[in-house]
């Protein structure tokens, strides 16, 4: 039990934050496989994403004799991503010393990004493995570790379009409490441009420089309850200021804080946002005045912070006052979608650029394509109402839903191994398999409502217990 802890805390301290790459942890994993006598190689994963790194690995092992041609499938894939995404802010990990890399444990549970979701499972399944390496296996095992989960299953989807395994059945690892699970929502990724014209400083006094800043709680889009999005509490907070009678004038406005780029980790709940404005001097002292009030209303609910000062008459330009307003519709618009529950992610102004990107989860019974009509629909909308600006929206992507009736047979035998679990609330690569005409099958150890991507994720430890042991019933099952 104490080399699986330690193992475990090895893997956590090992960074594979999804924009940064894997390469170290992927050469860990395959020296664990190739250390338990199963073959293992490093599949490198191409892509074309900007800021995000090219060191992706998948990381393939191999057990029994995977020797067929590419129209037979055989074998049993045990798959698990072990990219996670950016740990925004340390100091909220009180049960991990601060330190999201830490893998601490305590009170029967260990601590850190990508415990529960999800790279403890590869320690589960490789345990499980190894059990059968000198046995004669009926078809061969394989265990795959992915990269890019957070960047839209780019490893899984890469694994299955290289047909470097064609396996019979599929087992995607995710925190589903050790519950069989075959249905999950689906997710789908649009960003949103506003192209505007600057409005150069005019000679109304507009002089006095403030910088609001908004913290929240980070965690997993499909989830918003269980975080607290900073972006909705800016917008929220000068849609107030406004209503009040202020007039600011936008400089700049986004997320804020270390984190993935925003188009690579658009289902991560935004925990830092950022505003610059300017106002008169007649307003400026009200503002300090009504600031400090809010502050005083919300307490440590809502944690605003402004740094106040002046600038010289050169160089600052500001946002249309209708760019703001249009920005504040537009999200208002998102929240009322019927069909889909939609959290804002990321805003950023390039060039002359306001940009937007929203997490929309998708139900199991609901069109992706329906819901992105209804979208585009109340986009038109929004143009006409602003027609002084470009309006346009791009999906940037889609994991489909899985609705429980595509693997039925497999979800049988898995059942009678396991118990059943319900609809997971978020995208898996399980789909990615279900499209592609796997029989799959979605199972892992931990939480991952109001864990998962949140400050102190954690996962029990007799759940890896549970896991392992429902993975040897398996292999039992199908490959002896």
């Amino acid at each position: 039990m104490k080399l699986i802890h330690e193992e475990s805390r090895r893997l956590i301290r090992t960074r594979s934050v999804g924009a940064e790459g894997n390469e170290e942890l992927a050469l860990h994993l395959a020296e664990l496989l190739r250390a338990r006598g199963i073959a293992a190689k490093s599949q490198p994963v191409a892509h074309s994403l900007d800021g995000v790194s090219k060191r992706q690995h998948n990381v393939i092992g191999i057990l029994g004799d995977p020797l067929v041609d590419r129209k037979t499938r055989r074998g049993l894939l045990l798959h698990t991503h072990v990219d996670t995404p950016a740990a925004t802010t340390p100091e909220q990990w009180s049960d991990a010393a601060g330190d999201p890399f830490g893998g601490t444990i305590r009170d029967g549970k260990i601590c850190g990004l990508g415990a529960s979701d999800a790279k403890l499972d590869f320690l589960c399944k490789l345990r499980a493995i190894e059990k059968f390496r000198d046995q004669k296996l009926k078809q061969p095992i394989y265990l795959a570790a992915s990269c890019g989960q957070t960047l839209g299953n780019l490893g899984a989807r890469y694994l299955i379009q290289s047909r470097a395994l064609n396996p019979s059945m599929v087992l995607v690892g995710a925190p589903t409490e050790c519950r069989v699970v075959t249905a999950q929502k689906g997710a789908l990724i649009l960003s949103f441009e506003i192209q505007f014209q600057w409005m150069e400083r005019d000679a109304k006094g507009f002089n006095r420089r403030i910088v609001l800043h908004t913290q929240g709680r980070t965690g997993h889009a499909a989830f918003p309850s269980f975080g607290v999005n900073a972006l909705d509490q800016l917008l929220e907070f000068m849609a107030a200021s406004i209503e009040k009678g202020f007039d600011p004038r936008i400089t700049r406005i986004g997320t804020g804080g270390e984190r993935d780029l925003f188009r690579h980790a658009a289902a991560q709940i935004p925990d830092r946002a950022t505003a610059e404005f300017f106002m008169t001097s007649q307003q400026f002292e009200d503002f300090k005045r009504y600031f400090r009030e809010q502050a005083r209303q919300f307490g440590d609910e809502k944690l605003h912070r402004v740094e106040l000062g002046g600038l010289g008459d050169s160089g600052v330009r500001f946002l249309p006052k209708e760019a703001l307003a249009a920005l504040m519709e537009l999200a208002l618009e998102l929240r009322k979608s019927p069909n889909a529950q939609a959290v804002l992610t990321e805003i950023g102004v390039s060039g002359s650029t306001l940009r937007i990107t929203a997490h929309l989860s998708v139900g199991a019974s609901m069109d992706g394509k329906r819901v992105e009509e209804e979208v585009r629909a109340s986009l038109a909308a929004l143009q006409a109402r602003y027609p002084k600006f470009a309006v346009s929206v791009k999906r940037e992507g889609w994991v489909g839903p899985l609705h429980g009736t595509e693997s039925a047979e497999w979800r049988d035998e898995c059942l009678r191994a396991g118990e059943a679990g319900e609809e997971l609330g978020m995208a898996t690569e399980a789909s990615e398999y279900a499209q592609a005409g796997y029989p799959v099958v979605i199972f892992g150890p931990g939480r991952f409502s109001g864990n998962g991507w949140c400050p102190n994720e954690a996962c029990d430890l007799d759940q890896l217990e549970v896991a392992t042991s429902f993975y040897e019933k398996i292999i039992e099952r199908t490959c002896l």
